[in-house]
């Protein structure tokens, strides 16, 4: 229920920039407040499916043909919600990274994201040919171990992908491609361009993007994606079960006892992987540690994902994991090391070096790196996140979290800490420590523009979202790098994980930046856990720990743009504000009529300076039902025999709870039916979530009918939250404290 805290007479804002006023009144109908182009809400009252609204918002972009877009892949989630994944045209031409995302539920669109180009010219005749580009892409990846020319490699590919025909063969493409990587999709900065993937064995595979009428090499984008070189010790993971395949008198590091099959081979210290041989043992009691580190690795890495997941290997479609151990690779100087680990985007395969030792204990394999790996083929199969700019730090970075997570599912414990176990290379809880920012833009930041070092920082940029998934699972407080105090509960990291892979897999696309993270990852929370549960608060609260402040509805609180509003509220567009915790404004609003709305969780402060002529309304409206009980879902962690995953919830909340009066002066009365005889505790967060008091201490409860009253009489007045938990559930309810 809202309550009107202050009105001369509007309503909310819609902070858009459509850039043409027909686009700002066709998109301010479909759209609610605060949505842009590239993180689009649907109004509740608009009721159409994926095609109709893509149908809709065509005359507001300026496009006019049905063949702009063609859906690259379609799937229904295990929530029920449908997803497409579209590929936008222009003149018959991909524009590469414009994809869009159409999310329904019911049959109804409720968002779209990504990105959309307005009307592009048509294209001027005269490209070089097809040959010409194949050339000076070859040129601009020397090798000679390209996999085309090795028939081994073709004839895996082959068996691995069930496609008779398909090859390492270089073929060019004719595509849209930005000039400048990290400025806007728009006419002026895009360009027909030949876009070439070519395929090494020596660490060296790139997409080779040429342009399509000079021939100049625009830039190159790797393929092959590392881990950064280290040394160390590892700690191995004891005595494990090893499934394996008897050929002839000896049994091979071949795991085919389910699907997928996991496929270790000796890679003989060389960059060629033609050279590579099968691990063998004549008793099946194997004493090779390096490479059944691997397969463990490789084979908890598939169990994480399958069990916390429902991801069947890592293109969800129980591919076959092949790795190859102790192998070379070939730095950008043309020396040979064994100081790395990558997953080949192109042959599909895994490969971990020995760190040029004839001992196993530094070897790049630990549970976490296999993880780190595994991880960007899933990325690979879902969001296919750019390895450049922020794109590749999001890559690297979803690589380190579902790392740690592996190793959690594994060990039981998390260290924080990237190759860990054979000598850190990052730190997650302490980016700082090894050179890496943890705020936006903050010490340490990395250019990012693609010719830049490290391809714009993708290996160093990556901590900014690590540390965000750090402080979501275990909380912290303090100042970040722009001097803003932070303070966030942790989720845990089993919840935390559950929100990071639904962005991933969800929300992202080819181009996503930290900006689309950011509302990616709210949105995964909204999705899990109720658009005003604890785990949303907590989620935007570590985006704003890390830099990523608010400028959009899905945020914490909210700096109102002057200029934005001014803008829209310019044509005579209602402007409406939506943040979950505060809004804050100084603007100086030009009477006109039109409405002007705020709406906040906790508070809406009106700076000096703020003034308003005419139609401005503020609006507090909490989370949840004001009468005190909010209930949700946890989704929790599920375990195969002999793993170890962090216990959590895993069921949806059967507890019946409320609390009683609201608001309340002195003390307030708490009751509730437990479905079975369970431990159970009670706490009290303040509005901020910090722990204001333990009301009910693990205590052993039996089934049935419950009340507790509780004094209250030297808390502040203000907004408070209780969570009740069990080991199976979780309540959370809205309290008010007015007066003593």
């Amino acid at each position: 229920m809202k309550t009107i805290i202050f009105s001369i007479g509007l309503l909310c804002w819609a902070a858009m920039s459509w850039g043409q006023p027909r686009a700002e009144k066709l998109l301010s109908t479909l759209a609610k407040p605060g949505s842009s182009i590239e993180w689009l809400e649907v109004r509740p009252e608009v009721n159409v499916t994926a095609w109709e609204f893509i149908e809709m918002i065509r005359p507001a972009l300026g496009q006019k043909s049905a063949g702009e877009w063609v859906v690259r892949s379609q799937r229904t989630d295990q929530l029920g919600m449908t997803h497409l994944r579209l590929q936008q045209y222009a003149w018959g031409v991909p524009v590469r990274g414009a994809e869009y995302m159409v999310h329904e539920r019911d049959g109804r669109v409720y968002l779209a994201n990504g990105v959309i180009v307005g009307e592009l010219p048509a294209p001027s005749p005269g490209w070089i040919p097809e040959a010409s580009a194949l050339k000076r892409a070859l040129e601009a990846i020397p090798s000679k171990h390209y996999l085309w020319q090795d028939e081994r490699a073709t004839y895996e590919l082959r068996k691995r992908t069930g496609v008779a025909d398909t090859s390492f063969v270089p073929v060019g493409r004719l595509m849209w491609e930005r000039i400048e990587p990290t400025q806007d999709y728009d006419a002026k900065n895009l360009r027909l361009c030949w876009v070439v993937d070519v395929y090494t064995a020596d660490g060296q595979s790139a997409t080779v993007i040429i342009d399509a009428y000079s021939g100049e090499l625009l830039r190159k984008i790797p393929l092959d994606i590392h881990c950064d070189t280290g040394t160390g010790n590892t700690t191995w993971n004891g005595t494990v079960d090893v499934n394996t395949r008897k050929v002839g008198s000896n049994y091979i590091l071949h795991d085919d006892c389910q699907t997928p099959n996991i496929h270790v081979f000796n890679a003989n210290d060389s960059v060629d992987l033609s050279f590579a041989t099968e691990y063998m043992d004549a008793d099946n009691v194997w004493t090779n540690t390096s490479a059944v580190q691997t397969y463990f690795g490789l084979r908890q890495s598939w169990q994480y994902f399958l069990t916390q997941h429902g991801r069947d290997s890592y293109n969800d479609a129980g591919a076959h994991i092949n790795a190859y151990n102790e192998a070379a690779f070939m730095d950008s100087n043309g020396n040979k090391n064994g100081k790395n680990a990558s997953w080949n985007s192109g042959a599909q395969v895994l490969r971990f070096g020995d760190n040029d030792t004839p001992t196993p204990n530094d070897d790049w394999n630990t549970v976490d790196i296999a993880g780190h790996e595994f991880t960007h083929a899933v990325t690979q199969f879902s969001a296919g996140l750019q390895y450049a700019g922020e794109s590749g730090a999001l890559n690297e970075s979803f690589s380190d979290i579902f790392g740690e997570m592996v190793e959690l599912f594994t060990e039981g414990n998390v260290d924080w800490l990237v190759g860990g176990d054979r000598g850190a290379i990052r730190s997650m809880s302490n980016p700082k420590l090894f050179a890496d920012p943890d705020t936006y833009l903050g010490s340490n930041w990395r250019p990012t523009h693609p010719d830049s070092s490290d391809n714009g920082g993708v290996h160093t940029n990556s901590g900014v979202q690590n540390f965000w998934f750090y402080l979501l699972s275990e909380g912290g407080s303090g100042f970040n790098d722009n001097g803003d105090y932070y303070e966030v509960v942790g989720i845990g990291p089993v919840a935390a994980a559950q929100i990071a892979y639904r962005n991933l897999t969800t929300y992202l696309g080819t181009t996503s930046d930290y900006a689309a993270a950011k509302n990616g990852a709210i949105q995964a929370a909204e999705d899990l856990f109720g658009p005003c549960s604890f785990e949303v608060f907590q989620t935007a609260r570590a985006w704003q720990a890390v830099g990523l402040y608010t400028s959009d509805a899905l945020g914490y609180d909210l700096d109102i743009d002057c200029a934005g509003l001014d803008f829209l509220h310019g044509f005579n567009i209602v402007y409406t504000a939506t943040a979950l915790n505060d809004i804050f404004s100084d603007c100086n609003i030009t009477p006109n009529g039109t409405l002007v709305n705020f709406e906040a969780g906790h508070h809406i402060v009106l700076r000096p300076g703020f003034a308003s002529g005419d139609n401005f309304h503020a609006y507090i409206t909490p989370c949840g039902s004001s009468s005190g009980s909010v209930s949700g879902a946890i989704i929790g962690a599920r375990s195969l025999p002999g793993t170890h995953p962090k216990t959590e919830a895993t069921m949806v909340a059967k507890l019946f709870c409320s609390a009683f009066p609201i608001p309340f002066s002195t003390r307030f009365k708490l009751q509730y039916d437990l479905p079975a005889d369970a431990e159970v505790s009670a706490v009290l967060f303040d509005q901020r979530g910090r722990l204001v008091r333990t009301l009910i201490d693990t205590e052993l409860q039996s089934e049935g009918y419950h009340v507790f009253e509780f004094e209250t009489g030297n808390l502040d007045d203000g907004v408070y939250y209780l969570e009740l938990l069990t080991p199976a559930e979780k309540q959370t309810i809205k309290l008010v404290k007015l007066g003593q």
